[in-house]
């Protein structure tokens, strides 16, 4: 199995454990933070598909995002961030609004735009670092303010392949987690 195989097994696996993320849970659970200051699975799953269509778009593929104005209607979110540096009152509004069956179809799409980009690459391009100008252009289009000059500093002398195991899959990774709590302090565990 090559590294693109092995991200294509792995990125699956992470799919089908959000596809199931939200199974059996109330619209208040779903929305609300299991405790006050975290964030609510909604916005879990908003960030995460926003995490992975901005970077598997704009810093792997060199893509157009999923995200448009008809996915951003569909969803009820203004927000064309990746919600990277929100204020607590940001990230329940997005948890208040989202329209949920749209949110889970975004995510689904997004993990299909991600496989097709994925198995367009070819091994040398994992090596490719990415350049600080589309680095820059990226960054710009996630967050906002001082969030992003963190960011981009961050992301320098980054590969597509770093920034394919990072962010699609580590960070969503990580995020998976934290909803899995959620949904055993909900009294629903047992996600992944």
């Amino acid at each position: 199995m090559d590294a693109l195989e092995m991200f294509l097994y792995r990125h699956a696996r992470l799919h089908s454990h959000v596809d199931r993320l939200l199974q059996g849970l109330r619209d208040q659970e779903i929305r609300n933070p299991a405790h006050p200051g975290t964030n609510s699975l909604a916005w879990l799953v908003w960030h995460m598909a926003r995490s992975e269509d901005a970077t598997v778009s704009l810093l792997i593929g060199d893509v157009p995002q999923l995200l448009d104005d008809d996915w951003a209607s569909r969803m009820n979110v203004a927000q064309r961030g990746v919600g990277t540096g929100m204020t607590a009152a940001e990230v329940m509004n997005v948890s208040a609004n989202v329209h949920l069956p749209s949110l889970m179809a975004y995510w689904q799409a997004v993990g299909g735009h991600t496989r097709h980009a994925v198995q367009s690459l070819g091994a040398p391009e994992l090596d490719q670092v990415v350049d600080r100008d589309q680095v820059h252009a990226a960054v710009e289009a996630m967050v906002t303010g001082t969030v992003a000059t963190q960011l981009e500093a961050h992301f320098k002398d980054t590969s597509r392949g770093q920034f394919l195991v990072w962010l699609p899959l580590t960070h969503n990774y990580e995020h998976l987690g934290q909803a899995d709590l959620i949904r055993g302090i909900l009294g629903h565990p047992g996600n992944i």
